[in-house]
């Protein structure tokens, strides 16, 4: 939420959440395929992030590593 604020007015139309949004149960190497959220870095879940980044005037995004 604090990059959000620093982020305003700066003419971006994209955020996208990069690694580290998924769980890390096994180590980052194998945690890749299992796309749970991690609940320590998003103790509201995404939506409650995605809902901020709409409202600052972004399209949000995720990083998928298949």
């Amino acid at each position: 939420m604090e990059n959000l604020d620093s982020l305003k007015g700066k003419n971006i139309q994209y955020y996208v959440i990069d690694a580290g949004w998924y769980a890390n149960q096994h180590g980052w190497e194998k945690s890749h395929e299992d796309w749970q959220f991690n609940h320590e870095q998003f103790p509201n879940g995404l939506k409650t992030v995605i809902e901020e980044i709409k409202k600052n005037n972004m399209v949000p995004g995720i990083w998928f590593e298949i």
